[in-house]
């Protein structure tokens, strides 16, 4: 019963490429300080995200060694069944970084850390008082309160000095792409490459979905030669002024002919102001099938 829960993702997995896997194979890194520094990000981003809570378990609570072994490898029953739902998924990715060279980062950590809060306040040894408690959740609503208060300045800040990863523009970029791929071909779009976080934002504002690609020197799995990459056909697509994305996807198109290059200028808009514009120039490859 528990494998069919899994059924409707493994699903999803087959019609959507394993579009996952793609994007894990495009976080491969290809020297060992990368990939210390990779583990360094994932270990440390980790602990990053959990050390309020830490900070305040010992401040509020003062737990006792035995009361921290207890809480963190607890002996037995439900509690160790809960410790091992939490420890297994984030441990378990360090080996497997190793030995696939795999670039993790510590936002990965999220999902595993859902338990946390369960895991940290499990243990009969650990006692929270109930004024420590309500200085807690005040924290936390003040906290919320101030964000939300203080959303609409860091969004017009963002919106005038730009966001990472060019994210300001995906939304209005995927029509475009879209439209240019169907001005030059018929057939459906299959590929669509640039910066991998890019690439992946892009193609779900694309028509048909597009697998995103990254343009990394070691993770084309999915063309090794430019004789399969003309034969599926792609759309790259990259900032005009983002010489990293401009030099590897000018190396990747060696020896291709492309089909289509246009240039267009997308202007983002928030409550009806106009964003910093940018430029994007995309390349179309139609496949070309013997």
């Amino acid at each position: 019963m528990s494998f069919g829960l899994v059924v409707p993702h493994l699903l999803w997995l087959q019609a959507n490429g394993f579009v996952t896997f793609v994007y894990a194979r495009h976080r491969l890194v290809e020297t060992w300080p990368e990939l210390i520094s990779a583990l360094s990000n994932y270990t440390f981003g980790a602990i990053a995200y959990v050390i309020v809570p830490l900070v305040l378990l010992v401040v509020l609570v003062r737990p006792t060694k035995a009361a921290l072994w207890d809480t963190l490898f607890p002996p037995d029953g439900d509690r160790r069944f809960a410790a091992v739902m939490f420890w297994v998924p984030l441990l378990a990715a360090i080996p497997f970084a190793i030995a696939t060279s795999t670039g993790v980062n510590g936002l990965w950590t999220m999902s595993g850390l859902s338990l946390f809060g369960a895991v940290l306040l499990s243990s009969p040894l650990v006692r929270l008082r109930g004024s420590s408690a309500a200085a807690v959740a005040l924290g936390a609503m003040a906290a919320g309160a101030g964000a939300l208060l203080a959303s609409p300045l860091v969004a017009a800040g963002k919106h005038f000095s730009g966001v990472e990863n060019y994210a300001a523009y995906t939304r209005q970029l995927g029509p475009e792409v879209s439209r240019i791929w169907r001005e030059t071909t018929p057939l459906p779009m299959p590929y669509l490459s640039s910066d991998a976080v890019f690439a992946n934002s892009v193609a779900f504002y694309t028509e048909g979905h597009p697998v995103p690609l990254a343009l990394f020197p070691r993770t084309r799995p999915w063309s090794k030669t430019t004789g399969e990459m003309r034969k599926s056909g792609i759309a790259f697509i990259c900032p005009v002024d983002d010489r990293d994305c401009v030099t590897m996807r000018d190396g990747t198109e060696i020896n291709l002919a492309v089909d289509k290059r246009v240039d267009v200028t997308i202007v983002p808009h928030w409550l009806g102001i106009a964003g910093r514009p940018q430029t994007f120039a995309i390349d179309i490859l139609t496949p070309h099938r013997p």
